[in-house]
Parts: structure tokens; C-alpha cells; sequence
């Protein structure tokens, strides 16, 4: 079966099965003993039957079956759960496997409905045309967007790299902040708000990064870079961790 393939079963999704193949080994010697049983004792009346017609008795059904025995069932003490396993475990040759509990046929009818369902999921959430146009269009208008409005903000130059000018739109949203603000109120804001990935030194972090610092921490970060921060930089800001190549 291909869930035996491609699905990986819990601990406790593979006792079940052990305990459902056990059972049903258990089960088919039950039906085979009883078979044999019915064959000889259908074989015993068969003898009786003559043996009394041959003295010149006749058989009356009636009496055959006032005459069977009356079996008294004993209830089976109740067992718990790691009982059962542990005695599955020990009965059967090897781990049991969804073919040992379905038949082919129930195998298949269920691969096929299995199959319908996602049939059905993928017609209704798979990306058509329309869709794969919007994310191409909304990609191409961020990343003009980014490098002709907003860039890296204006700096001397990291590393011994040239200097940014900065893009008109992050240029324009920093002279906005400096003066609506003081430098003390800028301080209190990136005090009381600052951003997880967004450290300049490795003061404040449980394990040092190597040359972190004001001019480099951008390179370090995961979460500045402009395809990996929508996954380290959206993951950091929810969980509060710092993400960064030491």
C-alpha cells in the first residue's frame, strides 16, 4: 500500500497494527482448529448414525439436539493495553504492514478515494494563471520599488565598500523621523520597540556573533536580507530570536 511508502507511522499507529495483525492470526487458527473440530465430530455422528442403524435404532434430530452439551463461556479477564502489545509483539514474525490487515481490493478502493480527495483539494487551492500573474507582477513592483525608492539608507560605506546615497524614499522616511523627533526620543523608541533581528552588538544575546557591530550587523542578519527576511525576519519577530551567520 502506498501509505506504507510514503507515510511514516507513529509508535503507537504501529502497535495498533501489531496488535490487529496478532488478532488476526489468532483469529484464522481459531477458524481453522474449529474447521477440524466440525470435521470430526461430523464425522463421529456420521459413525454413531450408522452404528445405531445397523442394531435397528433410528436417529430422531429432535433428541440429537436435546442431547448436546451445554458450554459454559468464561469471561476472559480483562487485560490492559501494554499487555496486549507486548503480547502481539511477541506472536507475530515481524512489524505488521497495512497489507496485512486490508485485502488488495480494500487497499485499492481506499488509494482511490484517497486520491479523489486530492484531486478534489488541488482543483479548488492550485494556482492558476491569474494567480502566478499577481505573485510575478507583486514580485517585479517590489523589487523596483526597492531599488529605486528605498535601497540600503544612505552610509559612508561598510567594510571598505563605496558609499549609498540611500533611495529617495528611505531618505525621506529618515529626514521625517529625525525631525519630528529629538535623538533622545529616537533613543526611547529603538529602546522600547526595537526589532528581534535587528541588534548592532552582541551585548544583549545569549551567544556572541563574531564581529557583529553597527556597521556590519546588517550582513550578519537573516532577517535584513531581501528574499530570506520574509522567512528568518517574520520567524524572529514572532519568536523574539536573533538569527544571524556568525
Amino acid at each position: 500500500m502506498s501509505s506504507d511508502r510514503d507515510y511514516q507511522l507513529t509508535e503507537e499507529e504501529q502497535k495498533t497494527l501489531n496488535v490487529l495483525k496478532c488478532q488476526l492470526q489468532n483469529l484464522q487458527n481459531l477458524n481453522d482448529r474449529a474447521d477440524d473440530a466440525l470435521e470430526i465430530v461430523n464425522s463421529s455422528i456420521g459413525q454413531s448414525e450408522e452404528i445405531l442403524k445397523k442394531y435397528g435404532n433410528e436417529v430422531d434430530p429432535a433428541q440429537v439436539q436435546q442431547g448436546l452439551l451445554s458450554v459454559t463461556r468464561n469471561i476472559p479477564k480483562l487485560r490492559s493495553w501494554d499487555e496486549i502489545v507486548v503480547e502481539a509483539e511477541n506472536n507475530i514474525d515481524s512489524p505488521a504492514l497495512m497489507t496485512d490487515i486490508l485485502l488488495p481490493e480494500e487497499i485499492q478502493r481506499i488509494e482511490q478515494r484517497v486520491s479523489l480527495l486530492r484531486g478534489e483539494f488541488d482543483a479548488v487551492y492550485r494556482l492558476d494563471k491569474i494567480d502566478w500573474a499577481i505573485v510575478g507582477v507583486a514580485g517585479i513592483l517590489a523589487t523596483l520599488v526597492d531599488v529605486f525608492l528605498i535601497q540600503m539608507p544612505k552610509h559612508p560605506g561598510f567594510l571598505g565598500g563605496s558609499a549609498s546615497e540611500g533611495g529617495p524614499l528611505a531618505n525621506w522616511i529618515k529626514e521625517r523621523v529625525n525631525s519630528a523627533f529629538s535623538p533622545e526620543e529616537v533613543r526611547k523608541l529603538e529602546k522600547e520597540y526595537w526589532v528581534p533581528y535587528d541588534p548592532s552588538h552582541s551585548g544583549n544575546l545569549e551567544k556572541q556573533v563574531q564581529g557583529l557591530g553597527p556597521g556590519t550587523h546588517r550582513f550578519h542578519s537573516l532577517g535584513h536580507d531581501p528574499i530570506l527576511g520574509f522567512i528568518f525576519g517574520v520567524k524572529d519577530i514572532l519568536a523574539g530570536t536573533f538569527t544571524a551567520i556568525a
